[in-house]
């Protein structure tokens, strides 16, 4: 679950830059700049980064991480746009093990909510990531509910942006 959180967590803080500008209003298929650069974990700062860049101008934004702790190493690509038909956010991720993960998203107050059902470990499981800003980053929370069960919290960290190089 740590690399699919991870995988999720830079595309979906994409979105917490639109909640926190004071700018004119902005269409929800405008991404926002604030995700493009790269990130680390707090804590991980020694071997988690993801670089997020435009595929093309406002309309997807494709990172590449990869994380080199030798107890749980991955490698990821996300790719993060917006449905103007269903109006919400697609966020789709492939990590370095064959994984897949397809979530969709909206705005609730500050909050960002991604929701997927998906088959992991050969068992039915929903999950919510929520991603609340802070003034230097924000905070990834991933739920899970497995086979209809109760919700369980099965990450929470804080992602920070790094500086750019040679600054």
């Amino acid at each position: 679950m740590k690399v699919l959180a991870a995988v999720m967590a830079i595309g979906l803080a994409l979105t917490q830059s639109a909640a926190a500008s004071d700018a004119k209003p902005v269409d929800p298929g405008d991404l926002p700049e604030f995700f493009a650069g790269t990130w680390t974990v707090e804590g991980l700062e020694d071997s988690f980064r993801e670089t997020c860049e435009w595929l093309s101008p406002n309309s997807f934004l494709i990172c590449r991480g990869t994380d080199s702790d030798p107890k749980n190493p991955g490698q990821w690509i996300t790719l993060l746009g917006y449905s103007h038909a269903e109006k919400m956010y697609n966020f789709t991720a492939f990590d370095g093990g064959g994984g897949k993960a397809v979530f969709s998203g909206w705005l609730r107050d500050d909050v960002w909510i991604f929701t997927s059902e998906q088959f992991l470990h050969g068992k039915m499981s929903r999950l919510q990531v929520t991603i609340t800003p802070t003034k230097d980053g924000y905070i990834l929370r991933e739920e899970e509910s497995v086979n209809g069960g109760p919700w369980k919290v099965t990450l929470e960290e804080k992602h920070v942006r790094l500086p750019k190089a040679g600054k």
